[in-house]
């Protein structure tokens, strides 16, 4: 199986690109932040990721509690883990800015032979714009991830970056 992507697809209300190959398939939701929900082995039939039982996705306001709106999956984590207070006295949410913001995305490739997906979002506190470009190639078992975190305003921005899949 050549890879391919599909955007026609929606989970519980929410927007799902679905990008595979002939050994994976990974399902992306744009407007929980470019969070992978599903990343699929398809020899073994097997989600590699965790599903919380309790808690489907769904839009969360950006102060909100993480844990309290958690469905599990991947998520991407700036500019920081807990809640805290940036060097200008901004108030910084649990988990970051990323899990509750859409994420703009657009389609840089599509081919037989490979799918380039790349996703970006402006933070609405940190003055900063996240990228991540996500690649699968024909044949292949694994995605390629690539990142750029680029600081937008005047003033310098501390951050913590943590890539947050759970298993």
């Amino acid at each position: 199986m050549a890879c391919r992507f599909d955007p026609h697809w929606s989970y519980r209300g929410l927007q799902c690109l679905r990008i595979e190959n002939e050994h994976l398939c990974v399902d992306v939701l744009p407007e929980l932040g470019a969070k992978i929900f599903r990343l699929v082995d398809k020899a073994r039939d097997h989600d590699v990721l965790w599903h919380s039982p309790r808690v489907q996705p769904h839009v969360a306001a950006l102060h909100a509690n993480f844990d309290d709106h958690w469905a599990g999956g991947w998520d991407e984590v700036i500019p920081g883990g807990v809640v805290s207070v940036n060097r200008y006295g901004d108030e910084l949410p649990h988990m970051g800015e990323l899990w509750t913001q859409p994420a703009q995305w657009r389609l840089e490739r599509s081919s037989p032979e490979s799918v380039q997906l790349v996703f970006s979002i402006a933070t609405p506190i940190t003055t900063a714009r996240w990228e991540r470009v996500l690649t699968i190639e024909s044949g292949s078992t694994a995605i390629t991830l690539g990142y750029r975190i680029e600081n937008t305003g005047y003033r310098a921005i501390d951050f913590n970056w943590g890539i947050h899949p759970v298993q």
